[in-house]
């Protein structure tokens, strides 16, 4: 009866003794340990973070159209704006030619990571608020702490996911493990 997987991960973190809690979300089975080890050292860094997540820029531009690959907007901190399965930024002057300029300007779109960390009173938080209007429309959960304004930190990472989203997606991996273990 779980609204999202992040109330799942509450339900059995409520349980242990602990100050962290890291999501990796079922769907993106191959997170290298390095990404979460460098989402940890923020946490050690800095004792005022609450959540975190993170994202690499998007290897093809085709992808940012996917509803399956979740796009990040930050801010110049680094902290999530908005979330969605629309193609964000949206770039105005696509239609006038100037897009050249935009790239240029513009490091590239962000594809959202399935990994959270949270501080546990953080966590333990975000089960108390109701799913969010816009958690509704997108179904995203993290957009619930947005819109009670807790922020989310988003870690930049050169790691590029193969999320499972479609069956195509688990030959994927399948191929991935396979190459990994040669």
């Amino acid at each position: 009866d779980h609204q999202s997987g992040t109330d799942r991960i509450a339900e059995v973190a409520k349980d242990i003794d602990c100050d962290l809690v890291i999501n990796v979300q079922g769907d993106e089975p191959l997170i290298p340990p390095e990404l979460i080890d460098k989402i940890i050292e923020h946490f050690e860094r800095d004792n005022k973070l609450l959540c975190a997540t993170a994202a690499c820029v998007f290897n093809d531009e085709k992808d940012v159209n996917s509803p399956d690959m979740v796009k990040v907007v930050v801010d110049k901190n680094w902290n999530a704006l908005y979330f969605s399965r629309a193609a964000i930024p949206y770039p105005a002057e696509l239609d006038k030619g100037k897009l050249k300029q935009i790239n240029s300007d513009w490091k590239g779109r962000l594809r959202h990571i399935g990994i959270y960390a949270f501080r546990k009173e953080t966590l333990m938080k975000f089960v108390e608020l109701e799913p969010s209007p816009l958690e509704k429309l997108e179904h995203l959960e993290q957009l619930r702490l947005l819109e009670n304004g807790i922020k989310i930190k988003v870690i930049l990472t050169d790691y590029h996911p193969i999320a499972v989203d479609t069956p195509e997606d688990i030959k994927l991996v399948l191929k991935a493990l396979t190459n990994e273990s040669k």
